[in-house]
């Protein structure tokens, strides 16, 4: 019974992380990133031009509630671009904000629900060093320093 309420669960994250990136404008998806980057890089000043954000988001130290790790905004450009967008309807039509620095938070937030739940899915004691290896590929380079390279190329 776990297992199907999981799998469920994650159905429902994976259409909402879905419909984030299909209702987002790239390019204005794409300064959100990189204010929020900003936000975080100590470059408040400059991103407060693009986004609203709340002050405890201007950290220092990406041990934090509101931290953003850069290779979680290495996936998300990646999602971004490779997610087709949905065709405007009249009506109630939905746009993501990309204006708050919450906006991306929650998308964020989808995207560690996802992978957790695709983890808790798969992930057993015999394969640890599987996930080991595969989050540690994706974190590594960003801790090294800034990767401009990465974000950027699937573009």
């Amino acid at each position: 019974m776990e297992n199907t309420t999981s799998r469920f669960k994650l159905t429902i994250v994976k259409k909402r992380y879905r419909e984030w990136l299909e209702r987002a404008n790239d390019v204005d998806a794409l300064a959100l990133i990189w204010a929020v980057n900003a936000v975080q890089s100590g470059k408040a000043e400059l991103a407060a031009r693009y986004i609203a954000f709340p002050k405890e988001a201007v950290i220092d130290n990406m041990v934090d509630q509101y931290a953003i790790y850069k290779w979680e905004l290495e996936t998300i450009v990646t999602s971004l671009l490779t997610t087709s967008k949905d065709n405007h309807r009249n009506g109630r039509y939905k746009y993501t904000n990309l204006t708050k620095f919450e906006s991306l938070g929650a998308l964020v937030n989808l995207l560690r629900e996802m992978e957790n739940g695709e983890y808790a899915m798969t992930g057993t004691a015999d394969n640890i060093w599987e996930e080991m290896y595969r989050i540690g590929q994706r974190q590594f380079a960003w801790q090294r320093g800034y990767n401009a390279e990465q974000l950027y190329r699937y573009a």
